[in-house]
């Protein structure tokens, strides 16, 4: 071998040295790039991830608040509306009742209760109070029950409240109080929609 077949020989030997060398250190760059991506495709994919979670769960809590926010609204149309329906339905009651107070049976009712106050106080002093709305009725009360009746200076609409002081006992039929204690307990029930 002559020096030119060396020179050629050692200037290929070393070229294919250097193209291993390159093709390595290219393999190894690959590798690392290709982990780098991966570790920073991991990585993106983690944050897209808990960005979703988080606005999902905020989205999530906005959704809440709004629906919690239409409900209250919601409730309080209905308790709006339930109370204007008592009002409208209790003011019908106290029409009705201006009506029944002119009738006998109201007259008739107030005899009633008077006899059974004077029969619970059996034979004690009472005392017998009616409207002063009623006064057209005290005689025919008094005739009818043989009790006298006092015209209340307090306004109870109606009814009758009788007191037995010697036993504190106030037997109260006075249409003002039942009206207050059906007002108080009075609850709207049934239907498809009840709440």
């Amino acid at each position: 071998m002559n020096i030119e077949e060396k020179l050629e020989h050692l200037q290929k030997a070393s070229m294919e040295e250097a193209r291993s060398q390159a093709n390595q250190t290219i393999d190894d760059y690959r590798g690392n790039l290709s982990k780098t991506f991966e570790e920073h495709k991991n990585a993106k994919l983690r944050q897209a991830k808990n960005t979703i979670q988080s606005e999902t769960e905020l989205a999530l809590h906005e959704h809440n608040k709004s629906l919690a926010e239409a409900q209250l609204g919601i409730k309080k149309d209905i308790l709006n509306c339930k109370s204007d329906l008592m009002e409208q339905l209790f003011d019908t009651v106290r029409e009705r009742l201006i009506s029944y107070m002119k009738t006998d049976a109201y007259r008739e009712l107030l005899t009633k209760w008077i006899e059974e106050s004077l029969a619970y106080a059996n034979g004690t002093p009472v005392r017998i109070y009616i409207n002063a709305t009623d006064e057209r009725l005290k005689a025919g009360l008094e005739t009818a029950t043989g009790a006298e009746v006092t015209i209340s200076k307090e306004d109870f609409f109606g009814g009758m409240r009788a007191v037995i002081p010697s036993q504190n006992i106030l037997i109260d039929h006075s249409f003002s109080v039942a009206l207050k204690n059906e007002y108080e307990n009075f609850h709207f029930t049934g239907g498809e929609y009840h709440v």
